[in-house]
């Protein structure tokens, strides 16, 4: 099975608001974009409480992992 990560993502730090906090910027991160697309499609998303602005839906564990994992070189 191949990586989850775009070989050609490319990373930068912004700098953001007025203390120009640094956020990590990840474009084309995902190999199988489409695929991801079409897994969040089948998921059952709801607001989790009220203090997070949206909805959420479950991730299995092995899938979260493996992103992290393969995540954690490029953003350090």
């Amino acid at each position: 099975m191949s990586g989850v990560l775009n070989p050609k993502l490319e990373v930068r730090v912004e700098a953001i608001g007025h203390e120009r906090q640094p956020v990590v910027v990840i474009d084309d991160c995902l190999a199988d974009f489409d695929g991801w697309r079409a897994a969040a499609a089948g998921e059952r998303f709801a607001a989790i409480g009220p203090y997070y602005p949206g909805v959420r839906a479950h991730v299995a564990v092995d899938v979260a992992e493996r992103l992290r994992a393969e995540l954690a070189p490029v953003v350090g």
